[in-house]
């Protein structure tokens, strides 16, 4: 059992570091020093972590990190096309936009799923954000 476990966290580790390797390497470094940058020091700093914890940054510098990732327009215009048919297989969706009262006082303000989309689209194609990361809290927070 304790082996299991141990596997799992070791895996996950590399996982973690994997994937803060990854956004370092995407991550553009125009006239910075490749050591410098916020997603090189957090690559650094969890591959320099004990192997049997899950890695930690300081938050700033994380966010540093996750914020420096450019926003890829056409990229970003193919996710919003690829979650449409989801949304699409969702059948409540005019009843989010106008829910009874009811709903609206015990639950949730009305929400407009096609309008939210249509929003971020519009955002997306008029360079409205500045990065990968507004790209996504604006379409997790709809």
């Amino acid at each position: 059992m304790h082996s299991v476990v141990y596997v799992k966290m070791v895996l996950s580790r590399a996982l973690a570091a994997i994937s803060l390797v990854s956004v370092a390497a995407a991550t553009p470094l125009q006239l910075q020093d490749r050591a410098a940058s916020p997603c090189a020091q957090v690559a650094l700093a969890a591959g320099a972590q004990p192997v049997n914890v899950m890695p930690t940054v300081d938050a700033k510098l994380a966010y540093d990190c996750i914020t420096s990732v450019p926003l890829h327009k056409s990229a970003a215009l193919k996710l919003l096309d690829s979650v449409k048919p989801y949304f699409k297989w969702q059948s409540t969706t005019a009843w989010l936009k106008n829910p009874p009262k009811e709903y609206v006082d015990k639950i949730q303000s009305p929400v407009d799923v096609w309008g939210g989309l249509s929003q971020i689209e519009n955002k997306v194609q008029s360079g409205q954000y500045a990065n990968e990361f507004e790209v996504s809290m604006a379409i997790g927070s709809g």
